[in-house]
């Protein structure tokens, strides 16, 4: 045995897993692929053995038939003086299926493939019938009788043959063998005796014997004997009670018929002593006794055909069994030897795979097999060596973060440092000169910062400059960098900017962030910022002059008086500076209430009666003068400073018209035209409610005006404000109706309770035919929608009288009042 296993472990060494695995799979596999072939064989063998052995019955049943038939006719050859007409008749009607049985006999061997020995005796039986059936003067009945013999001869022989041939009666089936040796052996001789009967009393009633004379008898005696040891011998092979039955009762008529001729078994009439033979009875009895066994034949053929049909499919089962069997035995070969190359060459892949990934920097892999065998210890310390391998590397990975974090971050707020900022800059000037784009640089310096730190310690300020930090990257994008290059000082670079603006709106915002307390352990903190701007590429190409620009703008703002914005002035294109300065007094008039609220009536066109009062706001200017919203209002939204001014505008407005009404009892509403600021979303309609409280005005008293403009560009935001306001029973009117998205779907939708017509169109009626048109078709639109309906701009008595004649329900102009201070208009109207 070591003899043999040495060389074979040392082919399986030089092999590899897969190699071994197809090695063996072929060692399982072949053998039993051809242990598979041998079955199938087997059971092909068998079922050719059947087709033969069926095809042998299926001639042998056209032998018997036709060996009967010409019996029958030899029989007729013989008396052929005796009642010539009904003999000749009959005699033609045999001859018909005679032939007819031969041809089908021929068609049947060409089919079976029959032998040429069995062929040519078929053809030696077509001579003598052909030659026995001539006609009557040609050849004499003994000489006709002869031809039948030698035919018969001829077609028991073929029996015989065809029974050798058919091999059934070797069959390893035992109860095959016995019906065949039944069917095809034994039966043939009975028949061939039942011919000799047949012969002899044909002979003997031509004679005129007057007994039974011993060639009569000895071929019934050997029937007898023969039919007997058949139903001994074959019965018992026969399980179905219906088909044992039918075969014994079959075989009992044949045994009867024969042992009414028979020495053994003589019939009662001659037992009761009758000497002479009936001439009909003796040919009456041997006809019987051929047709029965002929009946018995036709029954053991039919059971002999039945069994191979069994066996035949018995046969076709097995093989599908085998071809199954054979199938499901590769199958499970194949997923045995799959689970094996899973569990080893496949831990062998997975072994290889994690070692790439290990090779090409991944640490994080992990070896996991699904073997539990042997290999599993493989998994488990290979796996260590990564762990301990990744635990170093990742401490090294960690060491040399730290030490990069500390060249790129600032220590105290975790921003970028100076370092980093540049190379995220000049990166920023890289991509932008590549599209065409824009960026700025915010220069940070914290006003207050060092007395803040030198009163309250340093931990206070880096406490508080942490805070900023925060403050500031919470305000800003994603793609913005905000960075700590000194003390109290931060740079904010801001990418991909579409406009100037932006630059400086997002600085204010900022200065506004930092204007607001710091709480520390519960005290206040506040300090404020100076911004210098510079822009890419207006102000500079490179890092180092947008760094000196916007360091030296924020010098600037120091020198005037901090808290503020400065863009480095390069002629300010687009009037930025001048915005921002704008918006900076802006702030500082709010503070210091440097506005003032001034009052139009609005009258009824007919009667002139006082019908309500529009609350305008104004700038008193300490160096510029009166101020009036079109000087400022665009500034005012984009700074959002316009939310301040209409808070003001409305309490202002709602504690005089409470003033008015308490004083003059007047009940006149006053309006006040709203701006739909982003910040009033959510919260318009709690300060209107706040305000309507604190002054004590009934919400009835107060109109909101809203401008078309406004109210179209953000339509699902607007109901949502608008529908707020009507809850609270304040009314609304849509300003400048006609100069903007004028739609009779929106204005259907719209829970407004007037219009009023834009001076832009009033300036020119009645000569303007279109402002005309317009202007009446407003009037029209609205007295159908049962809305109120003013006119702005009305200053000449044709106005008027115009606006009189298509029914305007209400005016306001300065052919009425210009806009005047409470005072001024309590005593015109009162």
């Amino acid at each position: 045995m070591n003899l043999l296993m040495k060389p074979l472990v040392r082919l399986m060494g030089r092999m590899k897993y897969k190699q071994k695995l197809y090695l063996m799979a072929l060692a399982v596999i072949v053998p039993f692929s051809l242990l598979a072939v041998y079955w199938i064989q087997d059971i092909e063998d068998d079922s050719r053995r059947m087709r033969i052995g069926r095809e042998s019955l299926l001639v042998h049943d056209a032998l018997v038939q036709l060996y009967g038939d010409i019996q029958i006719h030899r029989d007729f050859a013989g008396r052929v003086s005796a009642d010539p007409a009904a003999v000749q008749e009959k005699r033609k009607e045999l001859q018909a299926g005679i032939d007819t049985k031969l041809a089908a006999l021929g068609h049947v061997l060409r089919q079976t493939n029959a032998p040429d020995s069995v062929t040519e005796d078929w053809r030696a039986v077509s001579a003598y019938w052909n030659e026995s059936t001539r006609a009557e003067t040609a050849m004499s009945p003994a000489e006709a009788v002869s031809a039948h013999s030698k035919a018969l001869s001829v077609i028991y022989a073929m029996m015989i043959r065809t029974a050798e041939r058919s091999g059934l009666g070797h069959s390893a089936d035992p109860a095959t063998a016995r019906l065949a040796e039944a069917a095809l052996t034994k039966l043939p001789v009975v028949i061939s005796q039942a011919d000799d009967l047949r012969t002899a009393a044909a002979s003997e009633l031509s004679l005129g014997a007057e007994a039974l004379s011993s060639r009569v008898k000895q071929p019934a005696d050997e029937a007898v004997s023969k039919l007997l040891q058949l139903r001994e011998g074959t019965l018992k092979q026969i399980p179905e009670p219906q088909t044992q039955q039918r075969l014994n009762q079959a075989l009992e008529s044949a045994v009867s018929a024969f042992a009414v001729l028979s020495a053994k078994r003589p019939a009662p009439a001659f037992e009761a002593g009758l000497t002479r033979l009936d001439k009909e009875q003796l040919d009456s009895l041997s006809r019987e006794a051929v047709k029965k066994v002929y009946d018995v034949y036709a029954e053991y053929s039919r059971l002999l055909d039945d069994t191979l049909k069994q066996r035949a499919a018995r046969l076709k089962s097995g093989k599908i069994v085998v071809v199954l069997f054979v199938i499901a035995g590769q199958l499970a070969s194949i997923l045995l030897f799959t689970a094996v190359y899973k569990t080893v060459i496949g831990s062998v892949a997975e072994l290889k795979r994690v070692s790439r990934r290990i090779a090409s920097g991944d640490l994080s892999a992990r070896v996991r097999l699904h073997a539990r065998d042997e290999l599993r210890e493989v998994e488990t310390a290979f796996n260590r060596v990564i762990d301990s391998f990744d635990q170093t590397m990742s401490e090294r990975k960690l060491e040399e973060e730290q030490m990069r974090h500390k060249a790129y971050y600032d220590a105290l707020t975790g921003l970028p440092n100076r370092f980093l900022l540049q190379d995220r800059l000049r990166t920023a000037i890289s991509h932008a000169s590549r599209q065409g784009g824009m960026l700025a640089v915010l220069f940070i310096d914290l006003d207050g910062f060092k007395h803040i730190n030198d009163t309250l310690g340093h931990r206070t300020g880096d406490m508080l400059l942490h805070a900023i930090a925060g403050r500031l990257r919470s305000r800003l994008r994603e793609s913005d960098t905000v960075s700590r290059v000194g003390g109290d000082e931060f740079i904010i670079l801001l990418p991909d900017l579409s406009e100037r603006q932006v630059a400086a709106y997002v600085a204010r915002k900022l200065v506004d962030e930092m204007s607001k307390a710091f709480v520390f352990e519960g005290q206040e903190l506040f300090v404020s910022a100076s911004v210098g701007i510079s822009l890419y590429p207006g102000d500079g190409t490179d890092s180092d002059t947008l760094l000196q620009k916007a360091d030296s703008a924020m010098y600037q703002v120091k020198s005037n008086g901090k808290n503020n914005v400065q863009l480095i002035d390069n002629e300010d294109k687009g009037g930025v500076q001048q915005k921002l300065n704008l918006e900076n007094e802006l702030r500082i008039a709010l503070d210091k209430g440097q506005f003032h609220v001034v009052y139009q009536p609005i009258v009824g066109a007919e009667s002139g009666t006082l019908a309500g009062v529009e609350a305008l706001l104004r700038w008193n200017h300490p160096r510029r003068g009166l101020l009036y919203p079109a000087d400022f209002m665009e500034v005012a939204q984009q700074s959002g400073l316009i939310v301040r001014m209409d808070e003001y505008t409305l309490a202002a407005a709602c504690r005089q018209m409470k003033g008015w009404k308490d004083g003059l009892g007047w009940n006149v509403p006053v309006s006040v035209n709203l701006c739909l600021h982003p910040e009033w979303r959510g919260r318009l309609a709690d300060k209107v409610s706040e305000l309507l409280a604190a002054s004590g005005l009934h919400a009835d008293q107060l109109v909101v005006e809203f401008t078309e403009n406004r109210v179209f560009q953000n339509l699902d935001e607007t109901l949502h404000i608008l529908k707020s306001l009507r809850l609270l029973g304040v009314r609304i009117l849509l300003d400048d109706f006609g100069t903007g998205f004028s739609s009779f779907t929106y204005l259907k939708k719209l829970p407004i309770d007037g219009l009023k017509i834009d001076r832009t169109f009033v300036k020119d009626i009645p000569h303007g035919l279109k402002d005309s048109a317009i202007t009446a078709s407003t009037v029209t639109l609205a007295k159908q929608l049962h809305m109120r309906v003013v006119a702005e701009g009305v200053e000449t008595e044709e106005q008027l009288q115009y606006l009189k004649q298509i029914g305007c329900g209400e005016i306001q102009g300065y052919i009425v009042s210009k806009p005047e201070t409470a005072g001024v208009i309590a005593s015109r109207f009162r």
